[in-house]
């Protein structure tokens, strides 16, 4: 197994260490996992040319950004699979973040570590699709 870079979009400590955890315990040594807490942060570490990531865990409602904006503003500079990972359960809300160009929804503390490793499982298999359709080059 390659290593598969990780970068978690959190402000709360706690949420992070679970979802590190869950990551760490699954992809055991493969797994580099970085946490930024702003939307700001987040955007700067994923620009950065030494630095190449495999899938973004992305909060909705961090330090600087709230809600669906977050996903729209960050997605427009991310071009690998981004997984939102959020406390909100709203069936609207899920609908649009898959709108607007998540490829999975994880629910804090109602869906399982199972439910994430499938998530963060398919997106990676499906990487270089969802890099080409973020690129324009296909639609989807």
């Amino acid at each position: 197994m390659k290593h598969i870079n990780f970068l978690i979009v959190e402000d709360s400590p706690l949420d992070f260490i679970i979802c590190k955890s869950i990551l760490e315990k699954h992809y055991s040594f493969y797994a580099n996992i970085i946490a930024v807490t702003s939307l700001g942060a987040a955007i700067s570490e994923i620009n950065r040319d030494d630095k190449v990531y495999n899938i973004v865990l992305l909060d909705l409602n961090i330090e600087d950004s709230r809600g669906i904006a977050t996903l729209k503003v960050f997605s427009e500079k991310c071009s690998v699979p981004i997984i939102i990972y959020s406390a909100v359960s709203d069936k609207k809300l899920i609908d649009q973040a898959i709108l607007h160009g998540a490829d999975g929804y994880i629910i804090k503390g109602e869906d399982s570590p199972q439910i994430m490793i499938e998530n963060i499982n398919h997106a990676l298999e499906n990487s270089k699709f969802i890099a080409e359709r973020k690129a324009g080059k296909l639609v989807g």
